[in-house]
């Protein structure tokens, strides 16, 4: 059985694009397994049996499936000890990387994801000015509380000078938010390090249009 992990992923997809960036920054070599949301593949049975939720990312990696973005990078955390570590080692340190990488997670993310934009589109009929306002609006009131965490944690990157997974929940989410129309320059040190991540190698492998499905 194959050691290199297998990366369910679509090109646009912010969580797929998080757990991009853990593998590159990490230095493992996986196979990407593309599945294009907007023709639903992510509804087929096969894929569904193997990830009931039916989204991406996922990780296959030695017989194991492993679905969410922040559950993959825990796991890569740990089935690869010796690769370059994504949680800092204190664990006041490591408490508020996970702090900031669950506000993304959590409170700003799923409320732009494909299923919620195609409720507000088909179910509830907002045109798409009217979309891009209702999810700029929660993305708004997340960066300004990660705003808060930055300014008091950052250095080079959302937590000091290291990488951690709390870049690579910031970056995808930065570069998602301006599809909606939301104007990042307005928080500072949110707009730094996501044009210090921008300069990082691992990240631009990692950006939606150098993925081999982009569109």
């Amino acid at each position: 059985m194959s050691s290199s992990p297998r990366l369910y992923t679509y090109f646009r997809s912010s969580c797929a694009f998080r757990a991009r960036m853990a593998l590159n920054y990490k230095g493992i070599e996986y196979e990407p397994v593309f599945v294009h949301l907007l023709k639903s593949e992510q509804l087929d049975t096969a894929y569904r049996r193997m990830n009931p939720l039916g989204m991406v990312p996922a990780l296959e990696h030695q017989g194991v499936v492993v679905a969410d973005s922040l559950t993959i990078m825990e796991y890569l955390e740990e089935a690869f000890p010796a690769a370059p570590a994504l949680l800092p080692s204190g664990l006041r340190e490591r408490a508020l990387v996970r702090q900031m990488t669950q506000l993304v997670a959590s409170s700003i993310q799923p409320l732009q994801n494909l299923r919620v934009t195609n409720y507000l589109k088909d179910v509830l009929h907002l045109e798409e000015e009217g979309r891009n306002a209702w999810i700029g609006h929660w993305i708004e009131i997340g960066f300004e509380a990660l705003e808060k965490l930055l300014e008091e944690n950052s250095g080079k990157f959302s937590f000091g000078d290291a990488v951690t997974m709390a870049d690579c929940c910031l970056l995808p989410q930065v570069i998602s938010s301006r599809r909606f129309g939301v104007k990042i320059e307005q928080w500072p040190v949110l707009s730094r390090v996501a044009e210090n991540l921008l300069t990082q190698d691992f990240c631009i492998r990692a950006l939606p249009e150098n993925q081999s499905d982009h569109t």
